[in-house]
């Protein structure tokens, strides 16, 4: 890449500490500059040449953000979002899990410099197909799920359609004969819902793709509040099932580093390569952190076996059961 000034000068890293988004009228600019290390990594797996043009481009997104919009990603979550889309051109990319749309924003961004079109040739649905359970942003009931995407990136929002009362448990129903090339999955972090959603997109994903997962971190995260709060007690109560679908997911993974540890790839799998996989067993039963209906528990059933999933309906609290046996 020819020298000048968008060439990505290399910067210190973030760090854990940086992971807070940055406050109203911050620079989001120097946040993600504080993060070459994501931006280069990502750069290199996707086969694109990092610049500082690129964390221009992720900052306007993230700083043309509505005020309402209060439940915000981090930059570099935005960041991450972009390089995928952008690197993989997919054909079609699904997201569960909207609310704002903010990170519908990021995805939007990378599938238009990339060249991908709006809408599919194929079949003329729109490349980004958004699937929430809600109506309504969860902290604003007067704003309809994804509100954000035509107030930050207007001009782009022609190419998602937000699919809601909807989940993971509809993709087959819902999607054409399209193969999903690129994922994201930031709906309901409890255990089990993110392994439920990582099973149900490997039925409709090109094995070649990348599950996108969000919120692997959050025990870190908590621990982290607490300790510069020097609060005695967790700020929440962090779910797990992000992070321990990350860890015993058996396929190639990636995951952002600085302020981007919170975010992770990993790589569908072929369907006869998951069913009754020992990573999945071991994963679907660990104590659940909620109650998954009927159909999703068939799921993991087909997937894992029954007798993991009943280990798997245990709470953490010892003797205590989330869901009565069948």
């Amino acid at each position: 890449m020819p020298s000048g000034s968008n060439t990505l000068k290399p910067v210190s890293p973030a760090g854990l500490l940086d992971r807070s988004a940055p406050a109203r009228g911050e620079d989001s600019m120097l946040v993600l500059q504080r993060n070459a290390r994501t931006l280069c990594t990502l750069c290199h797996r996707f086969n694109i040449e990092p610049s500082t043009a690129i964390l221009e481009r992720v900052a306007s997104i993230y700083d043309r953000r509505p005020s309402w919009v209060t439940a915000e990603s981090h930059p570099t979550d935005l960041l991450i979002l972009y390089l995928a889309a952008r690197g993989l051109r997919p054909q079609r990319v699904v997201e569960i899990g909207v609310a704002s749309g903010l990170s519908t924003c990021g995805l939007l961004a990378g599938l238009a410099d990339a060249g991908v079109p709006a809408k599919n040739p194929q079949d003329g649905r729109e490349t980004v197909q958004s699937f929430d359970i809600l109506e309504h942003v969860p902290w604003d009931e007067n704003r309809p799920i994804g509100a954000a995407i035509a107030e930050v990136l207007p001009e782009l929002a022609a190419g998602a359609r937000i699919n809601t009362f909807r989940t993971s448990l509809d993709l087959e129903r819902e999607l054409g004969d399209v193969p999903v090339d690129l994922a994201f999955i930031d709906g309901a972090h409890n255990h089990p819902w993110p392994l439920i959603d990582a099973i149900q997109l490997s039925k409709v994903m090109d094995p070649n793709g990348w599950i996108i997962l969000h919120d692997v971190a959050l025990v870190e995260r908590a621990m982290l509040e607490a300790h510069l709060r020097r609060m005695t007690k967790l700020p929440f109560t962090p779910s797990r099932g992000a992070e321990w679908h990350f860890e015993m997911w058996p396929s190639e993974k990636l995951r952002g580093s600085e302020s981007g540890h919170n975010v992770a790839l990993v790589r569908p799998l072929p369907l006869e390569t998951l069913r009754m996989h020992p990573n999945l067993q071991a994963l679907v039963a660990l104590p659940w952190e909620s109650a998954p209906p009927e159909a999703a528990q068939s799921i993991l059933v087909e997937f894992c076996g029954s007798e993991a999933v009943e280990r798997g309906k245990i709470l953490g609290r010892p003797g205590q059961a989330l869901l009565p046996s069948s």
